[in-house]
């Protein structure tokens, strides 16, 4: 469409139409957060000129806007077809859902002493890095245990069943207010449509950054989301778990679940025990700049990794195969696998052109999941996005995240994409 035609079109409406129209269309189990989204892109598609151009002659805008949508939800449905479920052996203690889960145990049980590492950041960066504890950024589709896992997680530091804050509670002032009235008791915030909410981004971004003072406590951030990719300025402010599993609904796993949170567990009394002793221990040590002392605020979860691993000391047992000793991310990249994923589905390609990457996307990829696996990768990897095709400048970054879980990945897309 010409500029000049796009100018009279009365976008406010013609988005509140077509979002009413797609959560039709979306059928059982449909969101008005997801409508929404699939209106935006169908707009942004006729407004893009690498999309094919919307001629009036053929009918209205909306009809055409209509029939977007309608590819779009198509998409999503042969997403969901070709996608294929992990579900964990309870068995098999090597399981990487196993490792995740302890992985969001161990923030949690850490979570009420952020303050006190922050103090132990600003010891360390000064102003130097002020962004502070990340968030838990818990990721997983829906019915896969996550809210499960928060109710274990907070009834361990309460005592009691306390339930999170839900999405609507996910606003400026809610996080302003935590910063005013103080505390070290997580915000756990369940099921949030995204992060990037209205008018929250920047309490999100300033929480810890311009927000906090030393003298006044507040809470860790958490929240569990069914939405895969999240802002740019976010990545370095959260610490990502993906929940690749699903939970079986039965009324056996039921019963187990409900035993197991109902049983009394006095771990967190512990944990804060001894990590209000390895506070204190770090923080003449990073005062004086001991490496090893600074290299530990690499790790969110370091101290309460140390701890946990005293505790199986003190109880004669040895760690479990599935305990996290390091970061998850750094032991797997379900990122990295979804890429891996769509190259052996046929949908993307890479080719070397000159000094530069170019990554071109299937046709049948709707934006939404181009947008999804761009997401994924880190910010230092310099890239920009046309259409359906990513052009990576820095290649031997790019090359270096893929490689981090197996240094043969590298070399098998290399070999696949005729570059080796």
């Amino acid at each position: 469409m010409e500029l000049e035609q796009l100018e009279k079109v009365d976008w406010a409406r013609t988005s509140v139409r077509l979002t009413s129209h797609a959560y039709r269309r979306l059928g059982t189990g449909r969101d008005w957060h997801v409508a929404e989204e699939l209106a935006q892109e169908a707009i942004e598609q006729v407004i893009d000129p690498n999309y094919k151009d919307f001629d009036p002659a053929d009918g209205s805008l909306f009809k055409h806007l209509g029939s977007v949508v309608n590819g779009l939800i198509q998409n999503r449905g042969r997403k969901k077809a070709e996608s294929c479920v992990t579900v964990a052996d309870p068995k098999d203690e090597t399981s990487a859902v196993r490792r995740v889960s302890y992985e969001a145990l161990l923030y949690f049980l850490g979570a009420p002493f952020a303050h006190e590492r922050m103090k132990l950041m600003q010891a360390a960066f000064g102003f130097g890095k002020s962004k502070g504890p990340k968030a838990l950024y818990i990721y997983g589709a829906t019915n896969n245990g996550k809210s499960s896992l928060t109710k274990f997680a907070l009834k361990l530091l309460a005592g009691h069943f306390t339930k999170p804050l839900t999405n609507d509670d996910y606003r400026k002032r809610k996080l302003d207010a935590m910063v005013t009235m103080g505390g070290v008791f997580p915000a756990v915030f369940d099921d949030v449509a995204r992060l990037s909410k209205a008018h929250v981004s920047s309490a999100f971004k300033g929480y810890w950054e311009s927000a906090w003072r030393a003298e006044f406590p507040q809470p860790a951030l958490a929240f569990t989301c069914n939405k895969a990719t999240v802002p740019e300025w976010a990545k370095t402010r959260v610490l990502r778990v993906d929940f690749d599993v699903v939970f079986r609904d039965s009324a056996v796993n039921s019963a187990r679940l409900n035993d197991l949170l109902q049983r009394e567990n006095p771990i967190f009394d512990w944990v804060a025990h001894l990590s209000v002793a390895r506070l204190a221990e770090l923080g003449p040590r990073i005062r004086a700049r001991e490496e090893a002392a600074v290299e530990l605020l690499d790790d969110d979860l370091s101290i309460t990794r140390l701890v946990l691993q005293d505790l199986y000391t003190h109880a004669g047992r040895e760690l479990p195969s599935y305990f996290p000793r390091q970061p998850v991310h750094t032991l797997f990249n379900p990122e990295q696998r979804r890429w891996m994923e769509h190259q052996r589905l046929g949908k993307l390609e890479l080719k070397q052109d000159g000094n530069t990457l170019r990554i071109e996307f299937a046709e049948d990829l709707d934006t939404h999941e181009v947008k999804e696996l761009i997401s994924y990768i880190p910010q230092e990897v310099k890239s920009r996005r046309v259409g359906h095709t990513l052009i990576v400048e820095a290649v031997s970054e790019f090359h270096h995240w893929l490689s981090k879980e197996d240094d043969s990945i590298w070399t098998r897309i290399k070999r696949w994409a005729g570059i080796a």
